[in-house]
């Protein structure tokens, strides 16, 4: 028994181990395909932008310039 609390305990550690990892804005662009943005943290002073994605991920974006197209709905 006291074997497979270790193994569990080790397969939480590696679970949530994060791993910093570059990407080109394709690799970016595929992972982010099909999940959900669940937080947006804006930090102005780096112009950065911290998106959270529903599998845990983040992504950061510098951002020079950028542009919204905002879709009107029906009140």
């Amino acid at each position: 028994m006291e074997s497979g609390k270790q193994v569990s305990t080790e397969r939480e550690i590696f679970v949530s181990k994060r791993v910093k990892v570059t990407m080109d804005i394709e690799e970016i662009a595929k992972h982010m395909t099909d999940k959900m943005v669940i937080g947006v943290e804006v930090e102005y002073d780096l112009n950065t932008m911290v998106v959270t994605l529903d599998d845990g991920s983040t992504i950061e974006l510098i951002v020079d310039s950028i542009y919204a197209e905002v879709p009107e709905y029906d009140s």
